[in-house]
């Protein structure tokens, strides 16, 4: 039987392709305008104050190296998913869901429930519903 991919298969890797791709840009600029010399001498500075400063924090520089590892991350899905392997389907599901979750603890943090969640929520859920089909599982055996 000839492997034929769903749109909603598609669809799919084409967000998680723009989600890598717009990590990287995003990445890119903020590495760019960290390193322009005004915010090079800042850094410098406060690092000799031992950290004195709130505004020069390590843990954005975790930040930035997890941004890239989730965005390479992301192309490979996306990019599986193009392919019809399982293993992007998979771990699709897996990063919706946590997604799901990270919208709903960061709604029950901040008290508040924005578009922006409503959405994030929405379009994720739409990928778990449409990975999970019966219809659309059997194209990725």
């Amino acid at each position: 039987m000839q492997k034929k991919r769903p749109h909603a298969v598609s669809i799919s890797a084409c967000f998680f392709l723009i989600m890598g791709l717009l990590g990287l840009v995003l990445l890119t600029f903020t590495v760019w305008r960290i390193s322009s010399p005004q915010v090079m001498e800042l850094l410098q500075a406060q690092f000799e104050a031992k950290y004195t400063s709130l505004t020069f924090n390590p843990w954005y520089f975790i930040f930035l190296a997890l941004t890239l590892i989730f965005s390479m991350f992301s192309l490979m899905i996306g990019n599986g998913l193009l392919k019809l392997q399982e293993w992007a389907r998979r771990w699709a599901i897996y990063i919706s869901c946590i997604n799901i979750l990270f919208y709903l603890l960061l709604c029950y943090f901040i008290k508040r429930f924005n578009i922006t969640m409503v959405a994030g929520i929405f379009i994720f859920a739409v990928i778990i519903y449409c990975l999970s089909r019966p219809q659309v599982t059997e194209q990725f055996q």
